[in-house]
């Protein structure tokens, strides 16, 4: 691939996570953050996957780049991770997989529908491990502030 191909490719799912994150109501002033670092972890997936062959693994770095990403940006923008994860995971989301799975599986093609089921459970099955493995490093690393509210004292009615 040329690097204009890799320039459009970026500019596309720029757009498209930033077309996404306005269509759900995303806080206004993180739509640019989630757009780049989103177009930012597909790129990252595209290189190690034309380069190294490994759908997989290029998924599951993609998806720790934008969990780590996101991590950062709830930090600077003081909101929650998650506004950035979601959008910025729909790119890596791997919706070709699960179509032809089907298609396969309605074409009674059934050694196509497993492999392909497989391989697709196996990527979103690492996307979900990256991003668990950065939210959990990220709380141990930096922990809330008002620290974790004991399960007695929540919906707890005082008593006069």
């Amino acid at each position: 691939m040329t690097v204009w191909q890799y320039l459009f490719e970026f500019v596309i799912c720029a757009l498209s996570v930033a077309s996404f994150s306005v269509i759900t109501s995303a806080p206004r002033n993180t739509i640019y953050a989630s757009s780049l670092a989103s177009a930012l972890a597909y790129l990252i997936y595209r290189l190690i996957y034309i380069n190294a062959k490994k759908e997989i693994f290029a998924y599951f770095i993609a998806a720790i780049v934008i969990s780590v990403l996101s991590e950062i940006c709830a930090r600077i923008f003081k909101k929650p991770s998650t506004i950035f994860i979601f959008p910025g995971i729909l790119p890596l989301v791997p919706g070709v997989g699960l179509y032809n799975s089907m298609l396969y599986l309605i074409e009674r093609n059934y050694e196509m529908f497993i492999a392909k089921a497989v391989t697709t459970l196996f990527i979103a099955g690492s996307i979900a491990i990256a991003v668990a493995i950065v939210h959990i490093t990220a709380r141990s690393i930096f922990p809330r502030k008002n620290g974790i509210v004991p399960i007695n004292r929540i919906n707890m009615k005082k008593e006069d």
